[in-house]
């Protein structure tokens, strides 16, 4: 990923333009990974994913503040040309962000969808496991129950 320090000019701010815009779209790549992990029912990769995730998250909220500060630092001697390219960037990065909240909407559906489907599961199965209990335990003879009228 490109400079992570603060902005000092313009040229350091569009790296960390660019940074974000990188980190935004490994975001919407993790998102897509987890929607298919969540098809395939891979639980112990979904939590490494999500982990991954979240990792990408905070370095986004922090490249975030530093591309605001470094914006507020060099927007009084930004040329008009310089707004227009900070703007273009900017909006890239937004739509790019729009589309990753669209994704996280639908892989957090798929999410709720697969929690659902795995307690029913476990509901299922403690179901099966009373009956099957209950069923064993009518099954057993106690010592000493049975009663003989031998005459």
């Amino acid at each position: 990923m490109g400079k992570l320090g603060e902005a000092k000019d313009f040229g350091a701010l569009l790296e960390l333009l660019e940074s974000k815009r990188e980190l935004v779209v490994r975001l919407l790549a993790l998102t897509a990974d987890i929607g298919k992990v969540l098809e395939g029912e891979d639980f112990d990769k979904l939590e490494r994913l999500l982990e991954e995730r979240q990792q990408c998250m905070r370095i986004l909220d922090s490249l975030s503040d530093r591309i605001d500060l470094g914006y507020l630092e060099v927007r009084p001697s930004l040329s008009a040309d310089g707004g227009r390219i900070f703007g273009m960037r900017e909006g890239e990065i937004s739509g790019l962000m729009h589309t990753l909240l669209d994704e996280d909407r639908r892989v957090h559906t798929a999410l709720q969808e697969a929690v659902r489907t795995v307690k029913q599961k476990s509901d299922d199965l403690m179901v099966q496991k009373r009956g099957f209990t209950a069923y064993a335990e009518s099954q057993q003879v106690q010592s000493g129950s049975l009663i003989t009228d031998k005459k």
